[in-house]
């Protein structure tokens, strides 16, 4: 497991840190120690809410996946033929 490539950190406040995924787009707001423990330290094992952070996609398996995600979605816009329909006027 890793840490997301794609995370701002904003302090809140003393004791807090608001996570911005701009992968995920998801919000998290962490204490401090929560913050050092898991993204700092990246001490994974015992973090009871590990889950809800790869849910949100704060932590990643691989960041590798996460940059060909962002790949192919890029490749699929490109490739994208949105239909022309044209319009015209029936009335003279």
């Amino acid at each position: 497991m890793d840490i997301s490539n794609y995370i701002i950190k904003s302090s809140t406040d003393d004791n807090h840190v608001l996570l911005y995924s701009t992968f995920s787009t998801a919000f998290i707001v962490l204490t401090n120690k929560d913050y050092e423990k898991v993204f700092v330290s990246k001490e994974f094992d015992d973090y009871e809410h590990l889950d809800t952070l790869i849910k949100l996609g704060f932590i990643v398996n691989d960041n590798e996946q996460q940059i060909q995600l962002l790949e192919n979605l890029s490749a699929n816009e490109v490739s994208r033929r949105d239909p022309v329909i044209k319009i015209f006027s029936t009335n003279r």
